[in-house]
């Protein structure tokens, strides 16, 4: 009988063993997961608290690029938030901010640029990685582009070629820009794919073309741009429904801003004598759509520059 006993004591010791073990394992199970959220928003919080500041203070420093250094995590942007892992904020709809879809690294690079139409209208933020690629394709390789070209600091990647012949690097994210009025080239065309994305700028027509590979192929979206700021705002934007969405943003923008100038132009039309010659309509307020009004903002943009000077000879008080 005393065998017998004792087999039942390991086995029961066994079954002993091996509980407790799962309760350890368990109880340790527990806290690492418990923690990990914890650990997640120890990490996340710092750099979402670096990108508001970055984002909030575009007005400090225009046209000067920095590298910014933050932890080694995924960060992604839209034309309303930006987030970190589960943890997001949204961007004011004051702030313009043009980023790519997703970056990863320990570095960023940050730009602002004033956007003026040719009073100042607010400052345009523009994120992009360090291993992006930028490639301008010029066929006719115009002064006009080279002038784009380099309003782009050299903190970023950018390229520029006068042919359509440039090899593809697999390696690193790439956005092609190609300037042309007469349509998209096949082979490039043939390059949109992932990771690979290109767009068509038309500046005789101030339009620029968005491309993205679908099931059924290359498709094609229009959309407008006013300026440097915008256009640049094309070349750094995601894809097309994010410069739309940033394009909104804008037109709100120049309404509210518009329409204090209207106001103040009203009011030195009462308060001076004639040959000033102040007119409040040179600032439209009332726009519902870039290519309805780009016309009026064109036009709006040269007679100011125009009236302005004037108003210097005159000595009257400027508009803006």
């Amino acid at each position: 009988m005393a065998p017998k006993k004792g087999v039942i004591e390991v086995q029961f010791n066994w079954i002993f063993i091996l509980i407790a073990g799962a309760l350890i394992l368990g109880f340790f199970g527990a806290v690492i997961m418990r923690s990990r959220p914890i650990a997640e928003d120890m990490l996340a919080e710092p750099i979402l608290t670096s990108m508001n500041a970055i984002i909030t203070s575009t007005g400090i420093s225009t046209r000067t690029a920095m590298f910014v250094e933050i932890p080694e995590e995924k960060i992604s942007f839209s034309c309303e938030r930006f987030s970190v892992g589960a943890f997001s904020q949204p961007i004011p709809e004051t702030n313009i901010v043009f980023a790519p879809s997703e970056t990863e690294g320990s570095f960023l690079i940050a730009w602002a640029f004033d956007f003026n139409i040719p009073h100042h209208i607010t400052n345009f933020l523009f994120i992009t990685s360090p291993d992006k690629r930028y490639v301008f394709l010029d066929p006719s390789n115009s002064q006009e582009v080279q002038r784009i070209y380099d309003l782009i600091p050299s903190h970023v990647r950018k390229q520029k070629f006068s042919t359509q012949h440039f090899s593809v690097d697999g390696s690193s994210e790439t956005r092609i820009v190609f300037f042309s009025s007469a349509g998209m080239p096949s082979g490039i065309q043939h390059d949109v794919q992932d990771g690979i994305s290109a767009i068509r700028v038309d500046t005789s027509s101030n339009k620029v073309y968005f491309y993205e590979r679908t099931d059924s192929g290359i498709v094609e979206k229009e959309a407008d741009y006013f300026g440097d700021a915008m256009l640049l705002g094309a070349v750094f934007s995601q894809d097309f429904e994010d410069y739309e969405c940033n394009v909104r943003k804008i037109i709100k923008k120049i309404n509210v801003v518009n329409r204090v100038y209207h106001r103040r132009t009203a009011r030195l039309q009462q308060a001076y004598p004639a040959y000033c010659y102040y007119v409040p309509n040179h600032f439209p307020h009332q726009i519902t759509s870039l290519s309805a009004s780009l016309p009026q903002l064109i036009n709006s943009k040269n007679l100011l520059e125009q009236y302005s000077r004037e108003l210097d000879k005159r000595s009257c008080p400027p508009v803006y």
